[in-house]
């Protein structure tokens, strides 16, 4: 199985998020995607001595806040939030 997630999401990110990407690649062998910006995903996946092949990251250049998803639903309520399973 695939998942995705984001990699700048929550208040220790992307430590804890990257953290989280290696452990459960290791311990369920499942695929996952890391989306974020890559430089910095990258140094944090640096950080670890052995990361796992079935890890990947893709590149997102723009990171929204919480305040900018609160002006993206002002602009469209119809956007729709949900987690990303690729």
């Amino acid at each position: 199985m695939r998942i995705g997630v984001d990699g700048m999401g929550g208040d220790y990110a992307p430590r804890v998020v990257i953290n989280g990407a290696i452990e459960a690649a290791n311990e369920y062998g499942l695929d996952i995607v890391v989306v974020g910006p890559q430089d910095v995903l990258g140094r944090e996946l640096a950080r670890h001595k052995k990361v796992p092949k079935n890890i990947e990251i893709i590149h997102a250049s723009e990171v929204i806040g919480m305040d900018g998803i609160l002006i993206l639903l002002k602009h469209n309520p119809w956007v729709i939030f949900y987690s990303l399973i690729i």
